[in-house]
């Protein structure tokens, strides 16, 4: 193979690489409890694991997400059994948001499987040296700077 086909085919591999970890991390799982989890609930459970007694602003900065969507979240939740939304201590309006025991297994299994994930990755690239994964780490970023790049071109227009 020359050099551009053999760049080529590996733009081809990262492309399936990417195709098949979004399918993975858009899989449903229960980790352990009742109900089925998508990874933006996995990721609201994580948060509320992170911090405890977290108001709907905490969980939207945390998350990057609107103080609407987390409130939606919540509310799917505490539907499920796997948080609790109370009044703080503190205040007479502002609510707090803790797991509960089965959202506590949820997001101790979910650090399992993210656990073995990780070390199945490193498993991958365990053969390769630092320089080579440093270099391969600096192009994928040159990629992602070409395509932000390509994606406000293409607005515009």
């Amino acid at each position: 193979m020359t050099k551009n086909e053999l760049i080529l085919d590996l733009f081809d591999n990262l492309q399936k690489t990417a195709a098949l970890y979004d399918g993975l991390i858009k899989q449903t799982d229960n980790y352990g409890t009742k109900a089925k989890l998508h990874s933006s609930e996995l990721n609201m459970i994580v948060a509320v694991a992170e911090y405890p007694d977290s108001n709907l602003n905490k969980l939207s900065e945390s998350l990057g997400i609107t103080k609407g969507a987390v409130s939606k979240m919540v509310k799917k939740l505490v539907q499920k059994g796997l948080v609790t939304k109370q009044f703080a201590a503190n205040s007479e309006n502002e609510v707090a948001v803790n797991l509960t025991e089965m959202g506590q297994v949820a997001q101790r299994n979910h650090k399992l499987y993210e656990t073995k994930l990780n070390d199945e990755i490193l498993m991958v690239y365990s053969s390769l040296t630092e320089k080579m994964l440093a270099e391969f780490s600096e192009k994928l970023l040159e990629n992602q700077q070409l395509f932000k790049h390509l994606a406000q071109e293409n607005s515009k227009s």
